[in-house]
């Protein structure tokens, strides 16, 4: 490179035989753009000391020139030097290559992107890929404000105003794309330069839609959103349904969005509404992955007076109730706050084949799953009959076959283990209460039959979900979660072993001493007495 730029050689264009230059051409200028090395833009800036004739904008196959390599890598002198040759920077975009205005703003380049709007680059192009300039800026994570705020202003000298709501080719608006990226402020900025709260994109989602499904939870972008709505009066439609009929509430539920669901709720959204698969929010919020009480009762204290009784009960498209669902996902303070509000148990139905999902999503993703899912379970069913509701065989049968597909057993290292050899783990689960003078290294320490007098199932799945158990040493961890499995289940697998045991050695034992067996036995053992019987 230095002894060509030395010899002072210079490109000399090609011409046709009608005397027209040749710009179909790919040139080192080119080549050097399309690959990331250190000093990348200081060299093309030296070949273009070679390639110094600018009414020569050469383009490649794809449709790169020049002119767009120079607004790429932000070497404003040699745009300004095209520039003085009367170019217009209006290039229409490939599918390879996008306009230059777009990828000066997609890299950054602030003072890039304004000479070329300065010059006559139109702010409201459309790349090949449908999006426009706007768009390029709010679908970056760095909520550029700084840039919005220059496109504005110079579209406003020149008479140009900015198509604040212009839709990609799925109906995005620049205002979708500053909330799916959480640029706060540019939604902001949106709004207030007159950004429409309501327009739905291609699969119905509005604004409000987007920050409902989130996994943030942020409670103060749905209250920008209307609160900007109200100065401009104009009116959030909180009730607007996507292509699956879900309104905004549906899908704050469905993911967890508790803050923002609550937000809603108190706004007076639509409670009794339904969704193409026949869910209303409450269905929703008891097939989420919450377990949340509060927002099951807050569900209720905002339902319009004649319709508790009708929604807490209401079947979906497969005929599955409330109750049904929020069994299904071992939620136990859900399961507690509908019975109290009054969930049918006489025609209520053991959702056997549901538990799956919830089973595999928490085995994946939950800190202690074993834990959480074995505690969660005897809990539901300990709240089930708390309130009159018996499990049968098929029932019982079900929740063994979850604990042994799933591996929620505990093993006889588990069950052994000596848990004061370890100083750390002792100090530490000596210092987490379970109850009043009983610590979790107490609790480890007692035989299951013992920690049953002491601790119900809840009490076991309030331990899982104060997080506590992440504090552990992780080399104990699952252990000592396997351990609390094993307690926490106890009564339930004693109690369904007992007959099994008793038909197994011929009705000769007394039941006292067929409890004496069971006691000496693992979970597992009395999960095999008990199949061995109904099978």
């Amino acid at each position: 490179m230095d002894f060509v730029l030395g010899s002072g050689y210079k490109d000399e264009p090609k011409v046709d035989t009608n005397g027209n230059l040749e710009f179909r051409r790919t040139t080192p200028v080119h080549l050097a753009s399309r690959y990331m090395f250190v000093n990348r833009k200081s060299v093309v800036h030296e070949l273009f000391q070679i390639y110094s004739t600018f009414d020569a904008n050469y383009v490649d196959e794809e449709g790169l020139t020049h002119f767009h390599v120079a607004c790429k890598l932000n070497l404003i002198d040699i745009v300004e030097k095209f520039f003085n040759l009367g170019f217009d920077p209006n290039f229409n975009g490939t599918e390879l290559v996008d306009p230059p205005l777009h990828l000066a703003l997609f890299r950054g380049y602030k003072t890039m992107s304004e000479l070329l709007l300065k010059r006559g680059a139109n702010p409201n192009q459309f790349s090949a890929h449908g999006v426009t300039p706007l768009h390029i800026i709010c679908a970056k994570n760095n909520d550029d404000v700084e840039m919005v705020n220059m496109l504005f202003e110079v579209c406003l000298d020149k008479y140009q105003p900015v198509k604040i709501d212009a839709q990609d080719k799925f109906d995005r608006t620049p205002l979708h794309y500053a909330l799916y990226f959480n640029n706060k402020n540019l939604a902001a900025l949106l709004l207030i330069n007159g950004a429409h709260p309501n327009l739905a994109e291609s699969n119905g989602y509005t604004p409000l839609h987007v920050i409902c499904q989130k996994s943030n939870d942020d409670e103060e972008l749905a209250r920008l959103l209307f609160e900007i709505a109200a100065d401009k009066n104009e009116t959030v439609q909180i009730d607007a349904r996507d292509k699956w009929g879900n309104p905004p509430l549906n899908l704050a539920v469905r993911c967890g969005n508790k803050k923002v669901a609550k937000f809603l709720v108190e706004n007076r959204v639509k409670l009794a509404c339904l969704n193409r698969n026949g869910l209303t929010p409450l269905h929703n919020i008891c097939k989420s992955l919450l377990d949340d009480d509060e927002l099951v009762n807050l569900f209720f204290e905002n339902i319009e007076a004649n319709h508790p009784s009708k929604l807490v009960n209401f079947k979906d498209n497969w005929d599955r109730t409330p109750l049904q669902l929020a069994v299904a996902k071992i939620s136990p303070h859900a399961v507690d706050a509908l019975l109290d509000r009054g969930a049918d148990l006489c025609n209520f139905v053991f959702p056997n084949n549901l538990f799956d999902e919830k089973f595999g999503l928490a085995k994946d993703y939950t800190l202690a799953s074993e834990l959480r899912l074995a505690s969660g379970l005897m809990a539901v069913v300990e709240c089930l009959k708390k309130q009159g509701y018996e499990l049968d065989q098929t029932d019982a049968l079900t929740i063994m076959k979850l604990f042994d597909k799933y591996a929620l057993f505990a093993t006889s290292s588990d069950l052994e283990k000596s848990w004061s050899d370890d100083e750390e783990f002792a100090s530490k689960a000596k210092g987490m209460t379970m109850k009043p003078n009983l610590s979790l290294l107490d609790l480890l320490q007692l035989r299951p039959k013992e920690a049953a007098k002491l601790l119900t199932s809840m009490d076991y799945f309030e331990f899982w979900r104060s997080g506590k158990i992440g504090q552990l040493p992780e080399n104990h961890r699952t252990s000592c979660g396997f351990n609390l499995c094993e307690k926490v289940s106890r009564g339930f697998f004693h109690r369904w072993a007992r007959n099994p045991l008793w038909e197994l050695t011929g009705y000769r034992l007394p039941n006292l001493c067929c409890d004496m067996i069971n006691d000496m036995l693992t979970n597992k053992d009395l999960f095999h007495i008990f199949i061995a019987a109904v099978y």
